[in-house]
């Protein structure tokens, strides 16, 4: 069996690009005031936790409206989630500027005018700076100046790497140009016996095909293979993807699956075979 992996064609339409960036653009401005209200919160060290989240629910949003405009390059994909976390980090600023210097949350018509005519923005920051907008404790002491300014910078640093490491890391799903969709994802109804090697795997799939699947044991019930077939009626290539699953000994609820084998070309018998043999369960749509 010849291996063909799955790359995607850099072919998304133009337009749901442009219009990708106009909705980043209105969801980041959004998204930004939002997370500017943090500075309501009166627990200081919450703000990390709210700021890691941030980045996730940045890089999640992206993801979806990816899917829902069939976008399918990584490239495209990074480009929207480096302008939206822009975007966003700016609205921020912006917001969090106007809290503190109007002491009251800014209407739309006072944000977007600072937004768009941002008057004496880096010099108040400066300010703010060298005087400081928060104290640690019950001390009263004001965090300022080289702390204040690393905080923000560090801030600034996991907001951007969880963005971008976390699109960076969602699956490239099959997706059909000629029948311009994705491809549904059904999960086989079985654990098969945990897979330990990407390189045998592969070497197996090239001696046996798809028979090494029928041939494959029972996993354990706290780590197994999960084997998934991308289907879509009417088109002659089928796809296949395989991941490990593990699942916490403690509780069982913490749940990590490792890719084994991205999608890889199979045909349409063989994956109506593994589908009538296993059974399947239809993925969310969103599945990523």
């Amino acid at each position: 069996m010849n291996i063909i992996k799955y790359k995607p064609v850099d072919n998304s339409n133009p337009i749901n690009i442009g219009l990708a960036f106009v909705i980043c653009l209105m969801l980041s401005l959004f998204l930004g005031w939002v997370y500017s209200l943090t500075v309501l919160i009166p627990i200081i060290y919450f703000n990390w936790f709210i700021t890691i989240g941030f980045g996730f629910v940045m890089a999640i949003s992206l993801q979806v409206l990816a899917k829902l405009l069939k976008i399918r390059e990584r490239k495209i994909r990074l480009y929207l989630i480096i302008f939206s976390l822009v975007i966003a980090y700016y609205s921020h600023w912006i917001a969090y500027l106007l809290i503190l210097g109007l002491q009251k949350i800014p209407t739309v018509f006072e944000f977007l005018n600072y937004w768009i005519y941002p008057k004496y923005f880096f010099s108040n920051i400066s300010e703010l700076n060298r005087t400081g907008a928060w104290s640690i404790g019950v001390s009263g002491l004001f965090v300022k100046g080289l702390v204040l300014t690393l905080i923000w910078i560090v801030e600034a640093l996991i907001l951007f790497f969880i963005g971008i490491t976390y699109t960076n890391k969602f699956p490239q799903n099959p997706f059909s140009e000629m029948l311009n969709k994705w491809y549904p994802k059904f999960t086989l109804e079985y654990d098969f016996a945990a897979i330990y090697s990407k390189n045998k795997i592969i070497s197996d799939f090239k001696d046996n095909g798809i028979d090494l699947i029928f041939n494959m044991d029972r996993g354990l019930a706290n780590k197994y293979t999960s084997i998934s077939i991308f289907y879509l009626e009417g088109e002659s290539k089928q796809y296949l993807s395989i991941d490990t699953i593990s699942i916490g000994t403690k509780n069982g609820s913490s749940k990590n699956t490792t890719s084994v084998l991205k999608p890889i070309e199979i045909n349409t018998i063989e994956a109506k075979k593994l589908m009538s043999k296993f059974g399947t369960k239809k993925e969310f749509f969103l599945d990523f």
